[in-house]
């Protein structure tokens, strides 16, 4: 059966175009539901909904709120065997998974119900003789919650039910793979007596997210979900000076030392790597072990995982269920293909399986012989893939475990109190399990996050950033000496990575993909100059194409067939650009069109064109090229300068509507560079002169654009979306 879903707005279930389908993993034939899609219109009315109602609850009897919090817990209980099977339906864990995450939901509930009652304060001696003083709690107001798809109804539960408890009102957009299960709960929680306007459900896409992030009468943000999208809505929410809390995913490590009981460890991990589809920001995707105990635990892991029965997430026998939908399975094959790439060794499963369903269904996978910093121990995959990593002692296990830009969960197996007290204290994870998978947490206990952090060290250059978004500035750089003087930095995350330059033949372009070239990533660039081109091809082994930019059907078709042979591109970078002198004089409507074409409309079109496929793999990354003599206002080059100022603003608009598909999308503003189409227009008195004229002090050669775009490209940047950086010499 299908469901037709509504919003809930001001305690009313709003009806609509039901334009959205909701797919059950397991079985691609079977719609669970259609959904009508938000507008921004209807997070306005839900915002103000929620408003109009927040001083009647937040000052009602805490009795009321408890009350209406326990009855929607013991609804939920009472449907627990129903939600379940919507739940697994819907998301494809299995139903043991889904009955159970129903039931953590309904205890979620209920406890909050009795955190209402305990609402304390303080009474103080004041330093003042004769004078007390008191503390209290107040309800901030509305609450714009965000919640992912893996769990559909816990998580929802895990925000709604303390905003509620102590006065808040809330205004939830649900994952936009399962609303069903996120519209049960909205009918359960007005079935449960919330006065209208208290709870709002608005079902919708990316923008709707956007919508309630900015929405001036939201007060607060509680996100769950990936890092770019997270990267947005934080930076939405401090713009306004919103509340806003984040979770934005793990690569968890699991410690496996000489001394464990190796059963225990093979079952630690298990439950931790593939249980739930892997699909778990807790999860344990990346599993170090010892040397002594290395090879038995590997063999015994790989048996254990080429066992478990894949199958329709509602057959009882089944243990491990489809991935939620086609982009997550085909991220999660990707990775396999990166991991072996890479040197790694697929032990068991890592292909997609063709059932008697159609289905999104995987293989579980474990990864041997793989190496700490290589992507697939360093990116999280989410889904059913495990690697492992040989280390020699616990030592080396706590430097690796402590590795990487995450840190929210990690676990140790060992019979060892030493070890187990030294970890606990020492591994920088916000939770940490000892004998235990690293996945599961009390609901009535801090879910910690040690703060997602990008680490490289710095380098010799005295960095000098200029930018429109300071960030601190040993997070970018070459890894040493040696690799500065050879131009290669340390980005292991951009190897094998496929990369599209436009305008690659010269100049800055040339030094981009040179410098892609050296990461060992697979390059191919676009340009209109075939020596040129040619002989940057040939010294680098980069892949070149003759294109005319100018021509944006050529350009497309192009893309098109370099997909078809090679797979969607990772990386984007939008360089080219013809900067010929003019005035305002010189310029007919020929001129106009051409300028545009091969300055701006190609960087939308070529954008266009491979977004596809970045959504299809999971995410990308695209980086623009802007310039500084906009903001000079340079003479004779009014339609460029033109052109790189609608770049910059196009940069911040992407980001905002890419975020959602984990596409990273910035603007490199270059300050002087010595190009040799610059030596040859400006004399040394001429270039010094735009150099005092400018904030950015320092004069750069192209190989230091190519650094920063490189950085940009890197998984060291990942925190960053939507930004126009401005760069000199100094940078680095």
């Amino acid at each position: 059966m299908t469901d037709t879903l509504t919003h809930f707005i001001g305690g009313e279930a709003e009806a609509g175009d039901a334009v959205g389908e909701s797919i059950n993993p397991s079985n691609l034939d079977d719609v669970v539901a259609r959904y009508p899609k938000a507008t921004p219109a209807d997070v306005d009315r839900a915002a103000k909904a929620a408003r109009e109602a927040f001083p009647a609850w937040s000052e009602a009897s805490p009795e009321v709120r408890s009350d209406v919090l326990d009855r929607a817990g013991t609804l939920v209980m009472q449907r627990a065997k129903e939600l379940g099977e919507l739940l697994s339906r819907e998301e494809g864990k299995t139903l043991p998974e889904g009955t159970g995450e129903v039931m953590r939901a309904a205890r979620i509930l209920k406890y909050f119900a009795g955190e209402a009652l305990r609402r304390h304060g303080q009474a103080l001696e004041s330093t003042r003789p004769g004078i007390d003083v008191t503390t209290h709690r107040e309800a901030v107001g509305v609450f714009g919650m965000i919640t992912p798809w893996n769990f559909p109804i816990a998580i929802p539960a895990w925000k709604a039910a303390p905003a509620l408890a102590f006065g808040n009102t809330v205004v939830m957009k649900p994952a936009t793979p399962t609303p069903a299960i996120a519209h049960a709960l909205a009918a359960i929680i007005h079935e449960a007596g919330a006065p209208p306007g208290v709870f709002n459900l608005v079902i919708g896409e990316g923008g709707i997210g956007s919508a309630i992030v900015d929405h001036p009468e939201i007060d607060g943000i509680s996100f769950t979900g990936s890092q770019g999208v997270g990267a947005l809505v934080g930076q939405g929410a401090i713009k306004r000076q919103a509340r806003v809390q984040l979770e934005m995913g793990g690569k968890n490590p699991l410690v496996v030392l000489d001394d464990a009981d190796i059963e225990r460890a093979v079952t630690c991990a298990i439950d931790g790597a593939f249980f739930g589809t892997g699909q778990r920001c807790t999860a344990s995707s990346r599993i170090i072990v010892t040397e002594g105990i290395h090879d038995r635990f590997v063999e015994a892991l790989a048996e254990r995982a080429r066992s478990l029965r894949v199958g329709d997430a509602l057959d009882p026998t089944s243990q491990i269920g489809p991935a939620v939908s086609q982009g997550q399975l085909e991220q999660n094959l990707n990775y396999v293909e990166i991991a072996k790439g890479e040197g790694g060794k697929v032990l068991t499963g890592g292909e997609a399986l063709k059932l008697d369903k159609r289905g999104y269904y995987m293989a579980p996978t474990v990864i041997s012989d793989t190496a700490p910093d290589q992507r697939i121990n360093c990116e999280e995959v989410f889904g059913p893939v495990a690697s492992t990593v040989r280390v020699k002692d616990y030592d080396e296990a706590l430097e690796i475990a402590n590795r990487g830009q995450f840190g929210l969960s990690a676990g140790i197996v060992t019979n060892s109190l030493k070890h187990a007290r030294d970890f606990r204290w020492k591994v920088k994870a916000g939770m940490v399990m000892v004998n235990l998978p690293t996945a599961g947490v009390d609901y009535h206990v801090p879910f910690g996050v040690l703060a997602s952090r990008v680490t490289a060290p710095a380098s010799r250059a005295s960095p000098r950033s200029n930018s429109t978004r300071k960030l601190r500035p040993y997070t970018w750089g070459l890894n040493s000496l040696a690799e500065q003087q050879t131009g290669r930095a340390a980005y292991s995350s951009l190897r094998g990575r496929r990369v599209l330059v436009t305008g690659g033949g010269s100049g800055i372009g040339a030094a981009i993909v040179e410098g892609f070239a050296k990461q060992d990533s697979d390059v191919v660039f676009f340009d209109v100059c075939e020596s040129e081109s040619r002989a940057v091809a040939d010294a680098c082994g980069a892949r070149f194409v003759v294109n005319d930019l100018t021509n944006i059907a050529d350009t497309k078709q192009a893309i098109a067939r370099l997909e078809k042979e090679g797979g969607p591109f990772d990386v984007l970078v939008n360089n080219a650009a013809n900067d010929d002198r003019h005035s305002i004089d010189d310029v007919t409507e020929e001129y106009w069109d051409n300028r545009v074409n091969v300055n701006l409309k190609h960087l939308f079109f070529c954008s266009q064109a491979v977004v596809p496929g970045m959504r299809a793999k999971g995410g990308g990354v695209i980086v623009n090229l802007g310039s500084i003599s906009w903001h000079l206002g340079l003479p004779d080059l009014v339609l460029y300068q033109t052109c790189k100022a609608a770049i910059e603003g196009l940069t911040r608009a992407l980001a905002r509507d890419l975020g959602t598909h984990n596409i990273r999308v910035n603007c490199v503003v270059p300050g002087n560079v010595r190009t040799p189409r610059q030596l040859k227009w400006y004399t040394p008195e001429g270039e010094a002169e735009i150099v005092a004229a400018q904030s950015l002090k320092g004069r750069m050669v192209p190989e230091d654009i190519a650094a920063m775009v490189l950085f940009l490209a890197s998984d060291d940047a990942r925190f960053t979306t939507g930004h126009n950086y401005w760069v000199d010499a100094g940078w680095r």
